[in-house]
């Protein structure tokens, strides 16, 4: 699947203190000043994948149009969250679901949507090659765009 580097993050690091460095001027403090996590927007797809050791290149994900997933579940989806991962019914395919969901869903960790599923599955089993970096890039994209004082974030793990 080519997302092996991840086993060795900190996923788990969550800190209002880290809301603090990227609010509004924090981004050009002494430590950040010259580095890449000032400058969100040069974090390219080739770049995130440097980062990440995961492919940059490959299919952007697929569509849940795609019904791939819909045997590897019991029970019926939710319209509003995606698939119950507690509801897979291939033990190794829900623990695949239970470590990279939180990672690219992590306001939603619990539920993975169809899009996600059909292109795990497809990375694990058909070893079809996927962009992941494009991924990471939507999820830093989100988790930056709703940062707010008093509030946690997940930004940290992916900064680390």
């Amino acid at each position: 699947m080519g997302l092996e580097y991840l086993l060795r993050i900190p996923w788990h690091v969550q800190s209002e203190g880290f809301v603090r460095d990227f609010e509004e001027g924090a981004r050009q403090k002494k430590r950040f000043k010259y580095t890449v996590r000032a400058k969100p927007d040069q974090w390219t797809w080739d770049f995130i994948g440097r980062a990440f050791q995961c492919p940059s290149q490959g299919h952007p994900g697929f569509s849940q149009r795609h019904s791939l997933c819909v045997s590897y579940f019991e029970g019926s989806i939710n319209s509003s969250h995606g698939w119950r991962i507690s509801s897979c019914k291939d033990e190794e395919f829900e623990a695949i679901l239970r470590f990279l969901n939180p990672i690219f869903r992590p306001g939603k960790p619990h539920y993975c949507t169809t899009s996600l599923a059909n292109t795990i599955l497809m990375s694990w089993q058909q070893e079809y090659k996927v962009n992941w970096a494009c991924f990471f890039a939507e999820v830093l994209s989100e988790q930056l765009r709703t940062l707010q004082s008093g509030r946690w974030t997940s930004l940290p793990s992916y900064l680390a």
